[in-house]
C-alpha cells in the first residue's frame, strides 16, 4: 500500500479501482491498498482528525468552525465537524467560486469580519521552510478559541505561536499524522491497534518530534 499527501488527495481518485464509502463521501483519498493488482482507496485523515479532537477533549456540538484551505484535508475535517453536530462550518478559500460540498465559502478578506470557536489551518503555509509565515494574522486568530494547525513541521508554527501568546487552546498536526498512519496500517495489515498501543505510539512521537528540517 501507499499514502498520498497534498496536493494529490483528489487528483489520484480517477486512478482508483474502488473507493471506500468514506473516501467517496469525502472525495479525498490518502491511503491506497493493492488488492490483487487493483487499487482500493481509503481516507484515514478522518480517523486522525477524530483522534486529535478526542485527545484534546474538544466538544464540537453547536460550535462554529472555520477552515483555512479547500483541499482534501479541509473536506475531511468539514465532514467530521458536521458529523459531530457543529452549528456551522465555513471554508475560507482564495477560490470561493470552486465550492465542493454544502458548506459556506468565504475569502480571507471576509474572514476578518467573522469570529467563532474553532479555526483550522489546512494550508501548508507556515510549514518548513516557510516558518515565518501564517495563513492569517493576530487580529483574525484573536477571534477564535481553539486552533488546530494540520502542519507539524515545525512543532509550533507561527499560527500556533500567535495563538499560544493569546492564551488559545492549540494543537498541531502530529497526532493527526500518526493517527491516520495507524489507521492506514490497520487497513493494509487487516489488524486493529488497541487504545494502549495507539497512545504508546503517539507518546513516542510526541517525545521525539521537534520538527524535521
Amino acid at each position: 500500500g501507499a499514502n498520498i499527501t497534498i496536493p494529490y488527495k483528489q487528483d489520484f481518485i480517477p486512478l482508483i479501482n474502488k473507493l471506500s464509502p468514506l473516501a467517496e463521501r469525502l472525495h479525498s483519498v490518502n491511503t491506497i491498498k493493492n488488492v490483487n493488482g487493483a487499487f482500493e482507496g481509503y481516507n484515514t485523515d478522518y480517523a486522525g482528525i477524530a483522534l486529535t479532537f478526542e485527545l484534546k477533549n474538544w466538544q464540537v456540538k453547536d460550535k462554529q468552525a472555520y477552515i483555512l484551505g479547500s483541499g482534501g484535508a479541509s473536506l475531511a475535517i468539514a465532514h467530521y465537524l458536521s458529523d459531530q453536530g457543529a452549528q456551522s462550518v465555513t471554508i475560507v478559500s482564495r477560490s470561493v467560486g470552486q465550492k465542493n460540498g454544502p458548506w459556506k465559502y468565504i475569502d480571507y478578506a471576509e474572514l476578518k469580519k467573522h469570529s467563532g470557536d474553532f479555526l483550522v489551518n489546512c494550508t501548508p503555509i507556515g510549514m518548513y521552510p516557510d516558518v515565518d509565515a501564517s495563513p492569517v494574522d493576530e487580529t483574525v486568530i484573536a477571534q477564535f478559541n481553539y486552533l488546530f494547525d494540520m502542519t507539524y513541521n515545525p512543532a509550533v508554527t507561527k499560527f500556533l505561536g500567535i495563538g499560544n501568546s493569546l492564551g488559545k487552546d492549540t494543537v498541531n498536526g502530529l497526532d493527526m499524522l500518526v493517527g491516520q498512519a495507524i489507521r492506514s496500517v490497520e487497513i493494509w495489515e487487516e489488524r486493529t491497534f488497541t487504545q494502549d498501543e495507539v497512545l504508546s505510539i503517539l507518546n513516542y512521537f510526541r517525545e521525539n518530534w521537534n520538527g524535521a528540517k
